[in-house]
């Protein structure tokens, strides 16, 4: 397996790192390359790679935009991301914020992501790291109807 260091200032670096390439040991140093079979964790992406980094909120912010305006399943992967650190910043156990996301900038193009890929979403789609979901629409609703009371928008 390649070991990579993780370049928190590269937008793609950070972009795959989101999409799974990378295997989470216990620090963020040195990192694997991730096998297509494994998982992403994204609670502990965002706490041991996103959220102790927090100059690099811009880098993180790209890479999301990027992700976000991929195929259905990064648009999948980015909505996930997205739900999980208004957690973070809404004070979640495990992982605390370090800033907060810049929410009009994901909100419109999610929203336009989720209508254009609605078809895709409602059927099997390939997650960037190569795991499958079966139709992770009925996902995101829930987080959008879960969500619109706490937050005041909804996604879909």
């Amino acid at each position: 397996m390649e070991i990579r260091e993780l370049d928190y200032n590269d937008v793609n670096s950070v972009l795959n790192l989101l999409k799974g390439k990378y295997y989470i040991s216990g620090s963020c140093g040195p990192m694997d390359c991730v096998p297509d079979e494994y998982p992403v964790d994204r609670m502990l992406i965002l706490h041991r790679c996103v959220y102790t980094h927090p100059a690099q909120k811009d880098i993180f912010q790209q890479a999301m935009l990027k992700l976000g305006g991929g195929n259905a399943g990064d648009v999948y992967t980015c909505v996930r991301y997205f739900y999980n650190c208004l957690k973070c910043e809404n004070g979640h156990d495990y992982v605390k914020a370090t800033f907060q996301l810049d929410k009009q900038l994901f909100i419109p193009l999610l929203v336009k992501q989720i209508k254009r890929y609605n078809k895709e979403l409602r059927g099997k789609i390939l997650l960037p790291n190569g795991e499958t979901v079966l139709n992770p629409m009925e996902t995101i609703e829930r987080l959008s109807e879960k969500n619109q009371s706490k937050y005041g928008f909804s996604l879909v």
